[in-house]
């Protein structure tokens, strides 16, 4: 007993520690600032110094962690590490503080369940893009053991693209201090974009990579800006 009494108040201090505004500023902005800068320049590396010819035409993006394509692969492998744990404090810090939020005491229980419910959804993808994220960078397409890598990429995918659904719902539906429209476009992005997808694939009239490409970029801009909202404005300031 004394031992889970102990784990229990371990676990505690760790929590406080990780959804503190200010950790969570912190690993935020480092967050984001590293997976930016690291990946523009393997990015550029691999288009002017690389060891083949690579382009985003043809090429998904993981293939900027392969030997064949880039001379400095690891680059890449830890952009992806270091942005997936720098990562997992908002997602902690977002369910926290979006907790009692959401409770509306005007609204009925279905209302309330359905919030709910949408900001679970939304904390669980974001973890399961976070690991997807580190995989990727732990099992690159070189080190693609037991098909690790494709899995790791279904996580970011799957993962990062449900919590942009998901969120964009919340500000729709709930009203954070944010334009009513961040949320339209993030529904309307995410479900084009994935009906782009099956079309082009069912008719063969343009690459799959086109489509991870612009997927990536839009998830990207998308969250970090939702994210960067969320860590420099109260709790308090989230809803209007």
């Amino acid at each position: 007993m004394r031992l889970l009494y102990l784990l229990n108040n371990k676990l505690s201090s760790i929590y406080k520690i990780i959804t503190n505004v200010k950790f969570v500023k912190i690993t935020t902005i480092l967050g984001i600032f590293s997976y930016t800068v690291l990946f523009f320049l393997s990015f550029i590396i691999t288009i002017y110094f690389g060891n083949n010819p690579f382009s985003p035409m043809s090429n998904f993006i993981s293939e900027l962690g392969k030997l064949y394509y880039s001379p400095t692969p690891f680059i890449f492998d830890l952009a992806c590490i270091i942005s997936g744990i720098f990562t997992f404090p908002f997602a902690f810090y977002f369910l926290k503080h979006i907790n009692l939020n959401f409770e509306d005491k005007n609204s009925n229980n279905k209302h309330n369940k359905l919030f709910r419910r949408l900001r679970i959804s939304s904390f669980l993808s974001i973890i399961i893009g976070d690991i997807g994220f580190i995989g990727i960078g732990i099992f690159s397409l070189d080190r693609n053991y037991f098909y690790m890598h494709f899995f790791s990429a279904s996580f970011v995918l799957c993962g990062y693209i449900s919590s942009t659904f998901f969120i964009s719902l919340l500000i729709v539906l709930k009203k954070f201090s944010l334009p009513t429209i961040m949320g339209v476009i993030g529904l309307i992005c995410v479900i084009f974009l994935l009906s782009f997808a099956i079309v082009a694939n069912l008719i063969f009239l343009f690459s799959i990579t086109i489509f991870e490409w612009s997927l990536v970029i839009f998830v990207s801009i998308w969250l970090y800006s939702f994210t960067l909202f969320l860590v420099f404005k109260k709790p308090i300031q989230w809803f209007l």
